[in-house]
């Protein structure tokens, strides 16, 4: 077990290092912007959380918004619904996530700019609600995650 463990963490920098050898660096995000980033409690309020990808090494509609905890840990029994009170983006079971766009629906403002939008419905009696978003790279095994960053609520 362990020695698989070692050997899982190698191949991870094997990976990791080929890409930023293949690039010179390695892959990042902007940081996450978020409005209203404060909220009234128990109140049903949008939120629209923006990022702009301009990565050349970027693989394309694989940005995720995800619900996670003070600690970064994705928080995959709190359901995530859109604009319109879905979530169709994923399967049942793993709601935590909102899939970002960039053609135009769903918040986006203009289809192919690099800037993902995604559009968050949210009614909570408590906060902060701490938000990542993840974003898969070319040559990258694992999603590349923001800073996380939060919504604010207010009584």
């Amino acid at each position: 077990m362990f020695k698989k463990l070692i050997i899982s963490g190698l191949c991870s920098l094997a990976i990791a290092a080929t890409y930023v050898l293949w690039r010179g660096t390695p892959a990042t995000l902007a940081t996450p912007e978020i409005a209203p980033n404060t909220i009234k409690a128990n109140e049903p309020t949008l939120v629209t959380v923006t990022v702009r990808i301009q990565d050349p090494a970027f693989t394309a509609y694989s940005v995720d918004l995800v619900r996670v905890d003070a600690h970064a840990v994705a928080l995959q029994e709190t359901e995530m619904l859109d604009e319109d009170g879905t979530n169709t983006d994923a399967v049942a079971g793993h709601q935590f996530f909102l899939r970002m766009k960039d053609d135009g629906t769903k918040g986006d403002a203009v289809a192919g700019d690099g800037v993902f939008t995604r559009r968050v419905r949210l009614k909570e009696s408590s906060g902060p609600i701490y938000f990542e978003v993840h974003a898969g790279f070319a040559k990258v095994e694992r999603p590349v995650r923001s800073v996380p960053f939060a919504v604010k609520v207010s009584k």
